[in-house]
């Protein structure tokens, strides 16, 4: 959401992660979806995100900075490739 592209939800795929936000003392819950966008122009909303880039598959995990979310973005991959029958 935070990119601000027009997408469509592919639904098949949801993934929840919970985590704690040690600076807040409060545990948050995310859910993932995978989305197919409609148009490639990303606009980063200010004070949400730093920058939007499209990156591959192996830059994409070079920049994720948590396990968690490496997992999440591990199985959204293998969901599309499956789906798709792409490859890395």
């Amino acid at each position: 959401e935070e990119t601000n592209l027009d997408v469509d939800v592919d639904t098949t795929f949801r993934y929840e992660i919970s985590y704690f936000i040690e600076n807040k003392n409060v545990w948050k819950d995310a859910v993932y979806f995978v989305a197919i966008p409609k148009t490639f122009d990303l606009k980063n909303q200010e004070g949400e995100i730093i920058e939007c880039v499209w990156s591959d598959y192996k830059k994409t995990m070079e920049l994720l900075a948590y396990d968690n979310i490496k997992d999440v973005f591990e199985k959204a991959y293998k969901h599309i490739k499956d789906k798709k029958g792409i490859d890395k």
